[in-house]
């Protein structure tokens, strides 16, 4: 793989997720910023019950400040989201998509500070915390940092596997995951585009129309 430096391990899911968390809420602190929250959770292989707990609790919903939800997860490897290529930006799920206003200000977060070092898909390989915010109606979206040898299944093989599809650890991109530290930074950013994230693209959009306007007069 190059010069990509890989971190194999007995459990990266969900660790990762975790450090990264601590790690920007050691941010927010040295910033002294109150934008951001991090929600540990547990018992996500069973059916997410810690994430919906906190919301049935009712206090994300009584905010007095709109709230968008950041799932930070690892996921499985699949076709456009490679290890080593860069933190995905998570267009969904397996269970649907995320809120698309949320997605483009990661989205231009992700072009502005890690440009060609990125991914976008829809990860489908699985659901994740998103889905259950969007089902709670609040505005969610996802970064993921794929990983390989997916729940210890040796599908890339690797030191300690045992064979295809046999025990392996479990191992993610370093620098996967300092984007995604990135991103999560750029995140707590002043005057992100929240309120009209498509402004610049709709100034895009209608530079085709100037450009039409001949060919629209000919019908």
């Amino acid at each position: 793989m190059g010069e990509i430096w890989n971190c194999y391990t007995k459990a990266a899911d969900d660790l990762v997720g975790c450090f990264v968390a601590i790690e920007t809420a050691k941010k927010a602190a040295k910033l002294q910023s109150r934008k951001f929250i991090g929600v540990l959770t547990r018992a996500e292989e069973v059916g997410f019950v810690g994430c919906i707990a906190h919301f049935e609790l009712g206090w994300l919903k009584s905010a007095k400040r709109p709230i968008v939800v950041v799932s930070l997860e690892t996921s499985r490897t699949l076709p456009g989201a490679i290890v080593g290529k860069g933190p995905v930006v998570r267009l969904g799920d397996r269970a649907g998509v995320f809120s698309g206003s949320a997605i483009e200000v990661l989205s231009q977060i992700a072009q502005r500070k890690l440009p060609k070092k990125f991914q976008r898909r829809v990860m489908d390989g699985g659901t994740c915390e998103a889905t259950v915010a969007v089902a709670n109606q609040v505005p969610a979206l996802g970064i993921s940092i794929p990983l390989g040898n997916y729940h210890n299944q040796g599908f890339e093989g690797g030191p300690d596997c045992r064979g295809p599809e046999g025990p392996a650890p479990e191992f993610v991109s370093l620098s996967d995951i300092k984007g995604m530290l990135a991103l999560c930074e750029g995140l707590l950013e002043d005057d992100l585009p929240w309120e009209d994230p498509w402004g610049e693209k709709r100034k895009h959009l209608l530079s085709y129309l100037e450009e039409g306007k001949d060919l629209l007069a000919q019908f």
